[in-house]
C-alpha cells in the first residue's frame, strides 16, 4: 500500500508498506527515487543516531544502487542515514545532500553498560540520474544549503556567504582506469601494496565505482581484471555484482 507523506515543492515522500517493513520513497521529478529502509531499531537508538541504515537509489532509467552496503550499521556501528526529511534537493532535481552519521564504538567492554561511541556527520551528494555519490564532505560544508533558484550549493548566513558547489557535485573519485592502474602498479613494490578491495571501499564501494563509471565496451577489460581481482581477495559478491552489469550490454 502506498500514500502521500510529504509534499516539498516539487517533491513527494511516500510511505511504502508491507508485509515485513515501512519504506520511505522520494520521488523526485525526472522519475528517480530514493527508498529509505530499515530504521535503526529502538535498541540501537541507545547507543547509535536515530535514521536509516539501508538506502537504494533508483535511478530514471531504472537501475538500483544500495548506498553505502559495506558500512551498514552493526553493533559495532556504521553508517546511519538520517532520512527523507532532513536530505536537501537541489532546485533542478539533479542532486541530493543525504546526511549520514558514522559512528563507532570505542574499547567495546561486555560488562560495561555505555561502551563509548564515536560519531562524525557526513554528507554524500547523490546525482540522481545515475545513482553516483559524487562526493562525502564532513564538517562546515555539511552546514549549507541549496540556493532556491540554481543548483548552487551555499555556505553561511548573511552577508558572509560562500558558495563550495565544485566541492559538493565535482566527481571526487578517480575513473575506473585510473583506479585500476595505479592498484597494478602499486604491486609491484611492497611497501605500496594494498588491497583493491580496500581502494574500493574508501571511494565508497563497488556499486559506487559502477554508479559513477558504468560499465561500457570501452572499459569492458578494466572491469574484468578489477572483478578477476577481487575473486582473489575473497569479495565474491563484489565481483558478481560487476559482471551482472556487463552482461547488459554484452
Amino acid at each position: 500500500m502506498q500514500k502521500p507523506y510529504r509534499f516539498l515543492g516539487g517533491l513527494v515522500f511516500f510511505v511504502v508498506m508491507n508485509a515485513h517493513a515501512q519504506d520511505v520513497v522520494l520521488s523526485i521529478s525526472n522519475g528517480s527515487k530514493v527508498i529509505f529502509s530499515d530504521p535503526v531499531s529502538k535498541k540501537e537508538k541507545k547507543l547509535f543516531e536515530q535514521g536509516w541504515k539501508t538506502v537504494i537509489a533508483i535511478t530514471p532509467k531504472g537501475e538500483k544502487f544500495n548506498l553505502l552496503p559495506q558500512e551498514r550499521l552493526s553493533k559495532l556501528g556504521g553508517t546511519i542515514f538520517s532520512g527523507p526529511t532532513d536530505s536537501r534537493v537541489s532546485p533542478s532535481g539533479k542532486y541530493i545532500v543525504l546526511p549520514i552519521i558514522r559512528s563507532g564504538i570505542l574499547d567495546y567492554e561486555p560488562r560495561e553498560k555505555d561502551p563509548s561511541v564515536s560519531s562524525r556527520q557526513y554528507c554524500p551528494v547523490l546525482a540522481t540520474e545515475t545513482g553516483c555519490l559524487l562526493s562525502n564532505q564532513t564538517g562546515g560544508i555539511c552546514g549549507g544549503e541549496w540556493d532556491k533558484e540554481k543548483d548552487l550549493w551555499v555556505v553561511g548566513l548573511g552577508d558572509r556567504v560562500d558558495e563550495a558547489t565544485d566541492a559538493m557535485i565535482k566527481l571526487q573519485f578517480k575513473p575506473v582506469n585510473q583506479l585500476w592502474l595505479e592498484f597494478r602498479d602499486s604491486q609491484e613494490f611492497k611497501p605500496t601494496r594494498y588491497k583493491l578491495s580496500d581502494r574500493i571501499s574508501d571511494d565508497l564501494g563497488v556499486g559506487n565505482l559502477v554508479a559513477c563509471h558504468p560499465p561500457s565496451r570501452e572499459n569492458m577489460d578494466v572491469y574484468g581484471w578489477i572483478a578477476n581481482q577481487l575473486r582473489i581477495e575473497g569479495r565474491i559478491s563484489d565481483a558478481v555484482f560487476i559482471e551482472r552489469r556487463f552482461r547488459k550490454i554484452r
